[in-house]
């Protein structure tokens, strides 16, 4: 299908999730099949042109025969018409074969079409394997081949999370069900980021390496699947945990705002460039902000909104867009609650998704609500409310339904009819905000650190 406006959808889905579904293909092919356009006749419409003209020929053949004298019932008798009580010799058995009196059903003329993705029922979780070691809060990222890579993240033993960091990383492999262990980073850490790379590489950056807390990573290294091995790549010029990491659509990843020590959050940002393997200074965002969001417009801008202010106080409903174009940051509208720790997703018509977080006004609690962001606006509006407050991390499945993780829910928001209904798992999900949700090549991988389950749509 060669058509700017399924090419755009196709290309926006493959910047968010790197992972073209072949029922997004469909469903823009049935959208542009219903919009009003000039077009020659389908194939479906000629198909149907020449069953009809068919259905139409054999009438006229068998009232045709009804006209001619009906053989003896020791003959063969024809379809359609009754045995004569007239004699007559002996007929030399018909070559015509015979007619049956209702046309078979075909695939052109049935009546029930495949019904649209968002009307399959909903999915089930089921228990998979479990990380070892295990990790409380560990960066995942699905890899080009389905398989999915945990990072780093906080040490569990029996008596809980520990304060320390770990080196370790894990590969998720969803059709044995199993996670084995893969090269170690050259750094512990937690509270950073892991984003593919378009040449199927993972870019680690930043996090947090020391049990005080206070020692943030400006070190970032490079996972290459064909090895299994870490290595070492240009270091930020800041410091930094918990900040946003945005794969652009020239292959550059724009690092904003984040943790930078003891209460302070950061303005600055800076853009990785893999074909030199440095990072360089990318200005600042208007305000300072971590455990925020970004998320890539289908135009190439990001949309960064949210999280919590300069000393770590207050959380933000302050958005401002960047624009790889010019390198600026500019304001636009801000949201009706202010959150931070929440869930943002694009939708397949441009627009941004965010639901849930925590709020700290007049005091920290989970957020419900849900608010849509128009690109051709610069507005948000609201989009109703999860049953399950506190959404913190989301993923587009792959008929255009959007899972939301919340502290032990699931829920699903189907862009058609703009509500969101719980999943009922039958098994439990722990109410911790360290849960990531990650696509493997079949299913939605869940985990903390430890036993992990999985979500099939």
């Amino acid at each position: 299908m060669n058509d700017p406006v399924s090419d755009r959808l196709r290309s926006y889905y493959v910047s968010i999730q790197r992972d073209p579904p072949p029922r997004l293909e469909r469903s823009v092919i049935r959208a542009m099949e219903t919009t009003p356009q000039k077009r020659g006749p389908s194939f479906t419409s000629v198909a149907f042109a020449l069953i009809v003209a068919g259905a139409v020929l054999i009438a006229l053949v068998v009232a045709v025969r009804g006209l001619v004298p009906s053989p003896s019932p020791s003959a063969s008798p024809v379809v359609g018409s009754s045995a004569s009580a007239i004699p007559t010799v002996a007929p030399t058995p018909s070559p015509t074969p015979t007619v049956p009196a209702t046309l078979p059903p075909t695939p052109l003329m049935s009546a029930t079409p495949e019904p649209p993705p968002t009307a399959r029922p909903m999915g089930t979780l089921q228990g998979t394997g479990a990380m070892n070691p295990a990790l409380s809060g560990p960066a995942a990222v699905r890899l080009s081949d389905g398989r999915v890579l945990l990072t780093g993240g906080r040490q569990k033993n029996a008596g809980g999370i520990t304060m320390l960091r770990s080196q370790a990383a894990e590969i998720y492999s969803a059709g044995p069900g199993t996670f084995t262990p893969t090269g170690s980073m050259n750094d512990a850490r937690a509270g950073h980021t892991a984003t593919l790379l378009n040449d199927g590489r993972v870019l680690v950056v930043g996090g947090i390496d020391a049990s005080d807390g206070y020692d943030n990573l400006a070190t970032a290294e490079l996972y290459d699947p064909g090895t299994g091995k870490f290595t070492r790549t240009g270091s930020l010029a800041q410091g930094r945990a918990r900040h946003t990491a945005t794969l652009l659509d020239d292959g550059r990843v724009l690092i904003a705002g984040g943790y930078g020590g003891g209460t302070l959050s950061l303005k600055s940002v800076e853009i990785y460039d893999p074909a030199t393997g440095k990072f360089a200074a990318a200005g600042s965002m208007m305000v300072a902000r971590r455990d925020a969001t970004a998320t890539l417009l289908s135009d190439g801008r990001v949309l960064i909104a949210g999280g919590l202010d300069e000393n770590a106080t207050a959380a933000l409903a302050a958005a401002e867009i960047y624009d790889p174009a010019t390198g600026k940051f500019t304001a636009t509208g801000s949201m009706a609650t202010a959150r931070y720790a929440f869930a943002a997703q694009g939708l397949e018509d441009g627009r941004v998704l965010i639901a849930g977080g925590t709020s700290t006004a007049p005091s920290s609690a989970a957020v419900s609500t849900a608010e849509l962001y128009d690109p051709d606006t610069g507005k948000f509006s609201p989009a109703g409310s999860l049953s399950a407050a506190g959404a913190f991390t989301a993923v587009w499945l792959k008929d255009t339904r959007i899972l939301f993780v919340s502290g032990g829910a699931l829920a699903i928001y189907d862009p058609s009819t703009g509500a969101f209904t719980n999943v009922p798992t039958g098994i439990h999900i722990p109410e911790v905000q360290y849960q990531t949700a990650t696509w493997t090549d079949s299913n939605v991988l869940l985990t903390e650190g430890g036993p992990a389950q999985v979500y099939g749509p």
